[in-house]
């Protein structure tokens, strides 16, 4: 008896038309995001009060110590050495190059439409006082929508993508980026932290900060 393995319209043929209308589907919803993200961009810096200000080391300092106040073990991985060097990566870094970022820049907040996006929730513009927040946040996101569509994509992948996206991240050093990355999943951390409802988030999101204070999350 003839077997259906390979053969037009067998199982076989059937699960790799799926996977690859699966991965053909984050390819272009990760293109239409990050064009999304470069209109805003671009829409954002044409306004000079909307640059951003606040020393980035103390924004940093900030949001770790925040994170640190509820969790004991993140408070013990993070010694003054590793707090100091991702500090100094972000002492050379004018934030006045940078504008402000949506906040929460990601797939569920895009209305899709064909080739294009609209962009909702504008609750936290502007509350994220440092660069490449958005690139993360997208990052992440898109590694999500990865994963509920059943491909398989790296985490590491992503990030660096959306991240070298931007002409200004692009150019960072390795350290330095790494620094912004911890910024954004402390500040992600700490919102959600007077948030009930997002407790399962901020689980996550520690997670990811002890991968990148273990070196197993990288932002390049």
């Amino acid at each position: 008896m003839r077997g259906t393995t390979g053969t037009a319209g067998g199982p076989a043929c059937l699960a790799r038309s799926h996977a690859q209308a699966q991965i053909a589907g984050l390819t272009t919803v990760t293109d239409i995001a990050l064009d999304t993200l470069r209109r805003f961009r671009a829409a954002v810096a044409v306004y000079d009060d909307w640059r951003l200000s606040e020393p980035l080391p103390e924004c940093l300092t900030r949001e770790i110590d925040g994170v640190c106040a509820r969790h004991d073990d993140i408070a013990a991985a993070l010694n003054s050495v590793t707090r100091r060097r991702w500090r100094l990566a972000l002492e050379d870094i004018d934030p006045r190059q940078w504008h402000r970022q949506h906040g929460d820049f990601c797939v569920n907040n895009l209305l899709l439409d064909d080739r294009s996006a609209s962009i909702v929730d504008f609750e936290e513009f502007g509350l994220a006082n440092a660069p490449l927040h958005d690139a993360f946040s997208l990052g992440f996101s898109l590694h999500e929508f990865a994963e509920r569509s059943g491909v398989e994509a790296s985490l590491d992948d992503m990030i660096a993508q959306c991240v070298s996206d931007d002409p200004l991240g692009d150019d960072l050093a390795h350290e330095t980026r790494t620094a912004l990355l911890v910024h954004h999943l402390c500040w992600r951390i700490n919102q959600c932290a007077t948030r009930p409802t997002r407790r399962e988030i901020a689980a996550r999101l520690a997670d990811f900060l002890r991968m990148v204070i273990d070196g197993r999350l990288a932002a390049d």
